[in-house]
């Protein structure tokens, strides 16, 4: 009986693991066919402009929400309505402050409402990241994204491969509408009415999750900005696919550990550490077939032709993440946030001063190396700073 019971348990977690890293999949998964399906890479780089703006504003406004959230109904698990009412409101005035952005942005004034209605909903959705996570919600997630991708698929497959960027932003915010209306349906009442504010003390300390979190995915977007700066919709286009594979190959890091991430801020260093070690020296010895695969699809599926020099660049991105992710959830667990966001705004500056000089001179395979340079240093400064605080 007790077997039977262990079996049982052993079952569900490699279920919940199964569908977690699914739904780490499913997005990027749908970035490689949308950029495959459209066949033109000038409408694919002005949509990855749109959406990079969207994403960035709306990790603004997320502000550490999905992992203070979790922390939080961890330790308090009959609190969880309290404590998901209070984040959702106390951020509403950061949301209001990101659409003003919108304002000060450059383009079609259409173009720019779209988006905005598309970070509006996709700030809603993100709420719920954090109760999807803890009630471990992976398939009915799964299930409506997989649908709402397969209904644009279908689209342009009928639109004989034609669709435009406004199509395209009006997809979004029906898909994000859609979805949000899923999730009050999945979590049934979720709000505790008494909560209905802003509570500034609750922002205050997810500032110190959103912090480090925010200033790292600048840090590592800071090579993107200035592409767009300095190339073409197109150059935009093709680098974007390149990170996309990167980010697959990080996805597959940060799937094996999602569904323990609670567990981080409750077990010791060291537990957390032999958790994730197997998967990080998996995934390391991973990392060069894995560039030759993605010569070969890029180069037959996508006919985009990058120099050799430029996939050994790619290679050298890979590594740094695989290094330096469980570093953080450990250092932020343990109090040394702001830490952290210094040595990531450090990156961010090294970042833009070697872009500034490399991509006018090598265009993408200059973003690369800033790339990989600001990644690298990023990982010897945590290793240097976890040295000094075990000595």
């Amino acid at each position: 009986m007790q077997n039977d019971e262990t079996r049982k348990k052993i079952v569900r977690r490699i279920f919940s693991f199964s569908m977690g890293a699914a739904n780490n999949f499913t997005g990027l998964a749908f970035g490689f066919l949308l950029s495959w399906l459209i066949a033109d890479f000038n409408t694919w780089g002005e949509y990855v402009y749109w959406s990079l703006i969207v994403n960035v504003l709306t990790f603004f406004a997320g502000w550490g929400n999905k992992e203070f959230v979790i922390r939080e109904i961890s330790r308090y698990p009959a609190r969880i309505n309290t404590i998901w009412t209070t984040d959702i409101f106390s951020r509403l005035i950061l949301i209001g402050v990101a659409l003003l952005v919108f304002i000060l942005i450059a383009g079609n004034s259409t173009l720019k409402l779209l988006a905005a209605g598309w970070l509006l909903f996709l700030y809603l959705t993100k709420s719920f990241d954090s109760l999807v996570v803890y009630e471990k919600k992976f398939t009915e997630t799964l299930l409506y994204d997989v649908s709402s991708y397969a209904i644009l698929i279908l689209y342009i497959l009928f639109s004989s491969f034609k669709i435009t960027v406004l199509q395209l932003l009006i997809w979004q915010i029906i898909s994000n509408l859609l979805k949000t209306i899923f999730y009050f349906y999945l979590f049934r009442q979720p709000f505790d009415f008494r909560y209905l504010r802003i509570d500034f003390l609750h922002l205050k300390t997810s500032f110190f999750f959103f912090l480090p979190a925010f200033v790292g995915f600048i840090q590592g977007k800071t090579d993107v900005f200035m592409l767009m700066h300095f190339m073409a919709k197109t150059d935009l286009g093709h680098y974007q696919l390149l990170l996309n594979f990167a980010g697959l190959f990080h996805g597959g890091v940060a799937a094996g550990i999602t569904p323990f991430i609670r567990n981080m801020f409750r077990l010791k260093s060291d537990a957390v550490q032999k958790l994730t070690l197997f998967i990080k020296l998996s995934t390391c010895f991973l990392a060069i077939p894995y560039v030759f695969i993605v010569r070969l699809v890029i180069t037959r599926i996508y006919h985009v032709y990058f120099s050799e020099q430029l996939y050994g660049l790619f290679a050298l991105l890979l590594i740094p993440f695989l290094l330096y992710f469980t570093k953080n959830i450990i250092l932020i667990r343990d109090g040394y946030a702001t830490h952290i966001a210094w040595i990531y705004a450090g990156g961010i500056l090294i970042n833009t001063t070697i872009c500034m000089i490399a991509i006018p001179l090598a265009g993408l395979e200059g973003a690369l190396i800033a790339n990989i340079i600001t990644q690298w240093l990023t990982f010897l400064a945590l290793w240097f700073f976890e040295r000094r605080l075990s000595k």
